[in-house]
């Protein structure tokens, strides 16, 4: 059998420049790429998609055993997707005046870089300036630019494509009729296909409204929301 060679290391975008404080913090630095992480474990799940696994990643063998179909890449993942069913958020953000709670330390991380607005990917696109907090984020926005759409919906006869899985996770929901996620509070038997769309429901019971829009400082409890209202300010 012949040997199968591996296509080459994928482009992968420079860093933003970062100030030294912060820059010192993220000393992984990819072997193959300019990439830099924090956290080793991050650098080495990186490294995976320049050395032919990336295609393995999508081999989801572990399912959640809370009373959905979704199906996770590993066992770990899944034990921290089953978090999101038993409503377990053990990570408070450090920010003073934000008690928000994540399932993740990850998730956590993730959201401070918010408070700091710390956005280290760029996109790669002559033109658009975005910037974002996370490479996935970068990677799906650039999606808008090329049309991509990788995700095709399973169910025989139905062609939907989207460009973020778990869309499409969602959406075959659809056919499915499967709402695992319920809401939390005492009294409200409402249930959602897309754990998003129970914390954005959840918001109506305690009235928080976390995006607020950078020009004028109204806020909202749906990132979408903002995004519309901005566009206000440019007409």
């Amino acid at each position: 059998m012949s040997s199968i060679s591996l296509p080459p290391p994928p482009p992968y975008p420079p860093l933003l420049q970062l100030s030294p404080e912060i820059d010192e913090l993220f000393c992984y630095k990819c072997k193959y790429c300019n990439n830099k992480y924090f956290m080793k474990s991050y650098k080495e799940q990186h490294e995976k998609t320049h050395i032919g696994k990336k295609a393995n990643r999508h081999k989801k063998l572990f399912k959640c055993t809370k009373g959905c179909d979704k199906l996770l890449s590993s066992n770990s993942n899944r034990r921290k997707h089953e978090k999101t069913h038993l409503n377990i958020k053990p990570y408070e953000c450090t920010y003073d005046g934000c008690n928000k709670l994540f399932s993740t330390n990850c998730n956590r991380i993730s959201h401070e870089k918010q408070h700091a607005n710390i956005k280290l990917y760029k996109c790669t696109f002559d033109g658009c300036i975005k910037t974002f907090h996370r490479d996935s984020h970068r990677i799906v926005h650039e999606r808008k630019h090329t049309g991509e759409k990788p995700f095709v919906c399973s169910y025989e006869g139905c062609n939907k494509a989207f460009s973020i899985n778990s869309h499409k996770t969602v959406h075959e929901q659809k056919h499915t009729g499967i709402k695992p996620y319920k809401c939390s509070y005492e009294g409200c038997d409402k249930a959602f296909s897309d754990n998003n769309h129970k914390e954005v429901h959840e918001r109506t019971h305690t009235g928080e409204k976390p995006y607020k829009c950078e020009i004028c400082y109204k806020t909202f409890s749906h990132n979408g929301n903002k995004e519309r209202h901005k566009k206000l300010h440019k007409k």
